[in-house]
């Protein structure tokens, strides 16, 4: 920055120069030549950020008051600037405070559903234990009413009236050790394979 205007920004203070042409710091501008000037800086805390300039062709066109006058002007106008940088800083502080509220609701929903999704798990871990408990309580029994079943049929003859009794008996004593199994399978860690599989025989089973 040179001349008047290049000191008001440099320094921070004002400056009145009523007969420009004993003041080597005046650079005239291309086409106006100014006698008398006033500059003030507009502030914010020691930043200058703008100046006033008031020029006259005139020489001593300015006194004293209207030094005063034109800082009175640029206290106000550095408050309204200030005021409205202070209030768009606010407004990114209000957006970012927002976008912050969005991010920890989205993960806190996520922290939920996976508390959820845990505690499902564990629910289906407890169950997996029962069955697995009732299966092998069931075992023994079952192992029991099919081996003497079996036995039984070995020993009576063909045409017997309770035989056809005691087969159902048998059938439903090894559907019932196959739903058991497949608790037990349950329960069970799984392990992933590749098979060929008939989809009819699995939407049947």
């Amino acid at each position: 920055p040179s001349g008047i205007t290049g000191e008001v920004y440099l320094k921070g203070d004002s400056i009145l120069v009523n007969d420009t042409s004993q003041d080597p710091r005046y650079v005239p501008l291309g086409g106006w030549n100014a006698a008398s000037i006033i500059s003030v800086p507009l502030k914010e805390g020691e930043r200058v950020f703008g100046i006033i300039n008031v020029e006259s062709s005139q020489p001593n066109a300015f006194t004293a008051n209207d030094l005063i006058a034109i800082e009175s002007l640029s206290g106000i106008l550095s408050a309204v600037v200030a005021s409205a940088d202070q209030y768009k800083h606010l407004q990114n502080t209000i957006r970012q405070l927002r976008q912050i509220q969005v991010e920890l609701k989205a993960r806190m929903d996520a922290q939920q559903a996976a508390e959820r999704r845990l505690l499902q798990a564990a629910k289906l871990a407890a169950v997996g234990e029962m069955a697995a408990g009732i299966a092998h309580e069931l075992n023994n029994p079952l192992t029991t009413v099919s081996g003497f079943t079996e036995l039984v049929l070995e020993d009576i003859p063909a045409e017997a009236g309770y035989r056809e009794e005691l087969e159902m008996v048998q059938r439903e004593a090894k559907r019932a050790t196959e739903v058991v199994r497949r608790l037990l399978d349950f329960s069970r860690p799984g392990t992933q394979s590749r098979t060929r599989a008939d989809l009819n025989k699995i939407v049947e089973d």
